[in-house]
């Protein structure tokens, strides 16, 4: 077994200065952003989004196989819960007030969670895909570029497993750690290169963070996309 007390005092010193030097390194790293809390990303999402530039991952809401709330179909563990319902609800009213809709790729898990999350935001415009569940959980984000058509936004509905394979990537595109239990429903916004093959995060949105960034967004931005009908409505 090592002992420290056969070590010098310089080489013990050195030692421990390095183990608390490493220690402040991953505490300190920065982690994803907040949408809500950061004016700069949130501009950044709405001029990226006006662009087509953007893809969006959204966990499906609370699971019923791991809660003991009701489900949304009796009997129907593998789908999610009717608080999960009403989770997303309050992000489709959050998206349809921040975000436009029109020309845009919507897909989604085949599995029943993310097949009831996409419907109650997006209203049966979302596609099952099996990638999404059975191709997800390597080289992900490769997926996700390779599926982007330039110049068109996508979002997707997925699980934590796929978004885990982006915190464990190389370049660690999601820093924050996805907790099972705690990030149903979150929104993760990129910016798709595709002609250089990559992606940058601009940051999260939490499901109870759609209201007041709707209320934010209308007092401080304009978004892009709305500027050119302004602009006809006056020389009108």
């Amino acid at each position: 077994m090592f002992k420290f007390n056969r070590l010098p005092k310089r080489q013990l010193f050195i030692f421990i200065f390095l183990i608390f030097a490493g220690l402040w390194f991953f505490v300190s790293l920065p982690g994803d952003v907040r949408i809500i809390d950061n004016n700069q990303a949130q501009l950044e999402l709405l001029t990226n989004w006006s662009q087509g530039n953007v893809v969006a991952l959204i966990r499906h809401t609370d699971r019923c196989d791991r809660s003991d709330d009701p489900c949304l179909e009796a009997g129907k563990k593998e789908g999610i819960t009717v608080n999960g319902k009403k989770k997303a609800q309050t992000i489709a009213q959050g998206i349809e007030k921040l975000l436009a809709l029109n020309d845009i790729d919507i897909y989604n898990s085949p599995v029943k969670r993310t097949v009831q999350t996409a419907n109650v935001i997006f209203k049966g415009k979302s596609i099952k895909q099996d990638w999404l569940r059975t191709d997800c959980k390597h080289n992900f984000l490769n997926k996700i570029i390779n599926h982007k058509h330039h110049g068109k936004n996508m979002i997707l509905v997925t699980h934590a497993t796929c978004m885990a394979d982006m915190e464990q990537a190389g370049s660690r595109i999601i820093k924050n750690k996805i907790k099972n239990n705690q990030s149903y429903g979150i929104a993760y916004f990129f910016i798709i290169n595709k002609k250089d093959q990559t992606a940058k995060m601009i940051g999260y949105i939490n499901p109870e963070d759609w209201p007041l960034l709707s209320i934010i967004q209308k007092s401080v931005l304009i978004p892009a996309s709305r500027k050119p009908a302004l602009k006809r409505q006056k020389s009108q």
